[in-house]
């Protein structure tokens, strides 16, 4: 399993970068791809173990050069980290993404968030005091309506790329506020 930059960068380097070049007519005088900037795709761009995703995002980036040349731009490309964010992106940053991302998504997240936060200061406060017993769940009215395996769908995709990074291991409980209250914790 390739799970490290440095393998994901080596391969780009010694093979993806010189496939897709070749595979959009280009050749190394139109094109030359800085380190940086595959760290830069390989951080912000793929999220799989291997390096089809990669490829793809390189194959990207050379189509728009091979496309820069078509109309007439015979300047040779330099792919550095903000020319991949220009060429990937659309010239809109990481920043402007996530909060395009954040605006649409805020309500629920919010909702969510708020929701586990208080039951988790909750949680705390009573372990502090000793009185905590069995198990523990998050609870949401976001979660009304909705079975199981949708209601952790929002907690994982609330929670986002920190599972499996920042998150190793996460056992979910979900209940409504309702729920949670029947259960009399």
């Amino acid at each position: 399993m390739l799970d490290t930059l440095f393998e994901k960068l080596k391969i780009a380097t010694e093979h993806l970068i010189a496939k897709q070049i070749g595979n959009h007519g280009l050749t190394a005088d139109h094109v030359v791809f800085e380190d940086a900037a595959i760290r830069n795709v390989i951080r912000g761009y793929t999220r799989e173990a291997g390096v089809r995703n990669l490829e793809r995002e390189i194959g990207a980036l050379c189509r728009k050069v091979a496309r820069r040349r078509a109309e007439g731009d015979e300047t040779r490309v330099v792919i550095n980290p903000d020319a991949v964010v220009d060429m990937l992106t659309g010239g809109a940053s990481f920043k402007d993404g996530f909060l395009e991302i954040w605006s649409s998504l805020k309500d629920g997240v919010r909702q969510i968030l708020s929701d586990i936060l208080n039951q988790f200061i909750n949680s705390f406060l009573k372990g502090m005091l000793g009185a905590m017993a069995g198990s523990q769940g998050a609870f949401s009215s976001a979660f009304a309506g909705k079975r199981s395996l949708q209601r952790h769908q929002l907690v994982y995709a609330t929670l986002g790329p920190r599972v499996g990074t920042e998150i190793h291991a996460l056992a979910l409980k979900t209940f409504t506020p309702e729920e949670w209250a029947e259960r009399g914790e």
